[in-house]
């Protein structure tokens, strides 16, 4: 089972530091594609289409990140992050 945990993380390359206010993903799948992702108080996917378009959606839980705290394969959405479960973000 924690096999199957640290996989996750793996796969998608995950980075968090979330009291310095970062989430980073450096997926080893190119786009198309789409990987769960988790966090303390906090699950959901992160995902890029076919046009480079990256999504984050936060299935249940919050997150909170400051300007430039949220990035995927060195692309930074340029906002401020505040989800709450069922919503997301693209850039």
């Amino acid at each position: 089972m924690l096999t199957d945990y640290y996989l996750v993380y793996a796969l998608s390359g995950q980075q968090t530091d979330l009291p310095a206010g970062t989430l980073s993903f450096a997926p080893l799948y190119p786009c198309p594609m789409s990987l769960p992702f988790g966090l303390a108080g906090g699950e959901g996917t992160i995902s890029c289409d076919a046009g480079g378009t990256w999504t984050l959606a936060l299935a249940f839980g919050n997150l909170t990140l400051p300007v430039g705290g949220l990035s995927a394969s060195g692309k930074a959405f340029a906002g401020a992050v505040s989800l709450g479960g069922g919503q997301s973000v693209s850039w």
